[in-house]
């Protein structure tokens, strides 16, 4: 996201929820036609093998041949690019590489001097760690206890998840319009709070036979809203956090975000040993906290990406 132009970031937020829709979309397609758990995890394993031929033409990543001083090799990696966009080269090239290696390498001794702990210390950093961990914990742990508890839904199991996955794909456009017209925070509130409606709306539906059909489209469409905020959080994060911590920040947040999905299944049992309304009791909280917590967090639409901590709590600002 850091090399990645301010216009193409929602497109780039997109994908990745794109793809991740697409992916459960295929493994239950999966599923449906081979229904025995040795054929499933054989198509789960080949693609990762074929994933080894990346290595023979994929090269490597331009960030790190410049941090390491490879500029030989970055050269080589930029001029590739050009001939493959038929641009002209550069002949200037090499001493821009140089300077940027210098740069980069210094910004690299810059970033070992931090430590996870400096994401708590200053009050905008605290701030915006906090919220975008709970809202990061919040997107897998009600996606996937609402992933889990479609098997209880009415309808096929297989062809729920199917239609659920493929209904997901023109969520994600939308969402990659949504931000480049309205920002991060409308969509993400957008989200947030249209998702905790519907599962608080479920859960008093929860034991009515009668309002099991309405109850299952009610619970789809809280999940299409979590596969937009999925996009949302993933770039409004980058662009909250300075370089200096970004890796930092990101993998708390990533953390918390796993973390949603170990404890979603827990959830799910509640609802068995006290009252299946009780987990989407609990998913509809989460997303309306998480509304609240969007409130606390600024817009970053045509923002430039902070680089220090300093910039994030505005004093050279």
């Amino acid at each position: 996201m850091e090399f990645c132009s301010p216009r193409f970031r929602e497109i780039v937020g997109g994908l990745e929820g794109l793809i991740g829709g697409l992916a459960v979309g295929a493994l239950s397609g999966v599923s449906y036609w081979w229904q025995d758990w040795r054929a499933i995890q054989l198509c789960l394993t080949l693609p990762s093998i074929l994933a080894l031929s990346k290595y023979c033409f994929l090269r490597e990543s331009l960030r790190w041949q410049m941090v390491q001083g490879k500029v030989a090799e970055a050269k080589k990696t930029i001029e590739f690019i050009f001939r493959w966009n038929k641009l002209a080269a550069d002949p200037s090239l090499d001493d821009k590489l140089q300077d940027m290696s210098d740069a980069l390498v210094a910004e690299q001794q810059l970033e070992a001097d931090y430590t996870w702990l400096d994401c708590f210390r200053s009050p905008r950093m605290r701030k915006y760690t906090l919220a975008q961990s709970f809202m990061w914990f919040t997107v897998l742990f009600v996606t996937y206890g609402i992933s889990f508890s479609i098997n209880e839904l009415s309808g096929n199991l297989y062809l729920n998840l199917i239609i659920g996955s493929a209904a997901e794909i023109p969520v994600h456009i939308l969402t990659v319009y949504f931000m480049h017209r309205f920002g991060r925070k409308k969509p993400l509130l957008a989200f947030y709070g249209s998702c905790g409606l519907m599962c608080i709306i479920a859960a008093g539906m929860s034991g009515n036979i009668d309002l099991e059909t309405p109850r299952t489209a009610i619970i789809f469409t809280a999940r299409f809203c979590l596969a937009g905020s999925y996009a949302v959080v993933f770039v409004y994060g980058s662009e909250l956090f300075p370089t200096v911590l970004r890796n930092t920040a990101f993998g708390i947040c990533i953390f918390c975000h796993t973390s949603g999905g170990v404890i979603a299944p827990q959830v799910i049992l509640l609802g068995k040993v006290i009252h299946e309304s009780v987990p989407f009791v609990i998913f509809g909280s989460c997303c309306l906290l998480s509304y609240i917590l969007v409130l606390s967090q600024p817009e970053t639409l045509h923002k430039k990406m902070p680089d220090t901590i300093d910039e994030v709590e505005g004093r050279n600002t």
